[in-house]
């Protein structure tokens, strides 16, 4: 039966156009349309409301709870990451219904799900869960199966960077952090399948996942570009997200590693990479030409020292620029309205004339991160055929000091924040009303959550002197 959703205004095009004045959208199976033969029935009538696109989530790993909550604070990534390894395991289907109950009334609808990386059969077993869940919940959700199979420890062989930590004042045994074995790549690829098997629907895709080119070897890289071509699944993967990766890449491909990706038939459509910090001009045509998205993280790569993408080169190379939040929001908020104001704060430059616009970052949530997520466009624009994908802002609270008129679009790109979302449409279904999720009881995950991370305190405050020494040796590795 057609749906129609009434708001006071509408902005079709945040940061890029204005507003209409008491708007709607019409829907019929899920998607926006302009041409209804019968009446519809009235889905929501959001009084007090300005409705916008949806936004999407195009890098993220999934966590229900800051890494701060068990001891990971901010550093450079590298060694960050000998923290984040500590994270407990914790139920993925409780995981799973706070990490996009979160999204959901931020005003998300879909999100990429990059997981950390585990032995094969694990993997299949929680990440089914997890696309199960995001169909329940109604959020489009990508879950890119991580696969890894070499440099665990740092940006060297694993027995390598085993004495090179002890030679750099590490005393306990670096290898209790390496992992148990390495599965093959065939292996790795038979889970990607058995996952998407049980999976696979209209709003969950399963992707392959190689964490990067340092911590992936050719021969796993070209049998995920091969499996690629031949199913047409998508990949996800990080590049060249620090200065240390920079150095590494250079040094193990001289001739170039975008080039040397591209020889191993990974460069297509098909392919999102994740921050791309520290790619040059001649990648970034390489990338251009080759049809290759990229999902800045704006806040994540402050937090972790990473730097700032050039997303003005980016577009002006022709790639499609995408949108994440990578887990590391700027305040630990899973605010995308904030990130997106921060992205072009950060990008804008110094001219008369924006090298970044806000409609620019807008569109790279509202459309280019959908495409990364679902391989199709987003609502961006709300044009027919597009994903019923809506979020309506509080209108009154948003004008609510104002002394002259102005216009809704210039609001929302000063001030809107995750706090303004009252109702959210996905997939033409009220999946959020009043601030409230109505698809999943996340309070009680959350609470379910909390319990069982107190239950490791003792294990991780125990061990909290190692992991900062390991930290320290990882630092002067790196310093070198």
């Amino acid at each position: 039966m057609p749906a129609r959703v009434t708001a006071d205004a509408v902005v079709s095009k945040p940061g890029d156009g204005h507003t209409i004045e008491q708007g709607h959208l019409d829907i019929i199976d899920g998607r926006i349309s302009e041409d209804l033969q019968v009446e519809p029935e009235v889905l929501l009538d959001a009084v007090g409301t300005v409705a916008v696109p949806s936004l999407a989530n195009g890098h993220d790993h999934g966590r229900p709870v800051s890494s701060l909550a068990f001891g990971a604070v901010d550093g450079p990534l590298e060694s960050w990451l000998t923290a984040i390894r500590t994270m407990p395991q914790l139920d993925p289907e409780a995981s799973a219904v706070v990490f996009f109950g979160q999204l959901l009334a931020s005003g998300f609808t879909a999100t990429m799900h990059f997981d950390r990386p585990g032995e094969p059969q694990a993997l299949v077993d929680s990440l089914s869960v997890v696309g199960r869940t995001a169909s329940t919940m109604g959020i489009a959700a990508a879950i890119a199966v991580p696969m890894v199979n070499r440099n665990n420890l740092l940006y060297t062989d694993d027995a390598v960077a085993t004495e090179a930590l002890r030679g750099c004042g590490y005393s306990g045994d670096p290898s209790r952090f390496l992992p148990d074995s390495i599965a093959s790549v065939g292996e790795q690829l038979a889970a990607v399948d058995a996952i998407a098997d049980q999976v696979d629907g209209s709003r969950v895709n399963v992707q392959y996942g190689p964490h990067g080119p340092q911590w992936a070897s050719d021969d796993l890289l070209e049998a995920v570009a091969d499996a690629s071509l031949q199913t047409g699944r998508r990949v996800h993967m990080h590049l060249l997200e620090t200065a240390r990766q920079r150095q590494w890449a250079d040094r193990e491909y001289p001739e170039g590693v975008v080039r040397h990706l591209d020889e191993l038939g990974l460069l297509s459509e098909r392919l999102s990479l994740a921050h791309g910090v520290w790619l040059r001009p001649d990648e970034l045509a390489l990338l251009g030409d080759r049809g290759v998205s990229i999902v800045i993280n704006s806040s994540s790569n402050l937090r972790l020292r990473s730097g700032i993408a050039p997303m003005a080169s980016m577009v002006a190379a022709g790639v499609d620029v995408a949108a994440g939040l990578d887990g590391l929001g700027f305040d630990d908020d899973v605010d995308g309205f904030r990130e997106l104001r921060l992205a072009h704060l950060l990008q804008a430059g110094t001219g008369l004339d924006d090298a970044v616009s806000m409609g620019d970052c807008f569109h790279a949530s509202m459309n280019q991160s959908h495409r990364v997520v679902r391989g199709t466009d987003g609502p961006w624009g709300f044009p027919s055929g597009a994903p019923a994908d809506i979020v309506f802002l509080d209108r009154e609270r948003l004008r609510a000091d104002l002394a002259v008129d102005v216009d809704d679009a210039e609001l929302i790109k000063a001030r809107a924040t995750k706090s303004y979302v009252k109702h959210v449409v996905a997939d033409g279904q009220v999946v959020v009303r009043d601030g409230h999720v109505l698809t999943a009881d996340v309070e009680a995950a959350a609470a379910e959550i909390r319990q069982q991370l107190l239950g490791s305190t003792s294990h991780l405050s125990a061990t909290a002197d190692d992991v900062a020494a390991l930290q320290a040796a990882t630092r002067r590795y790196y310093a070198d």
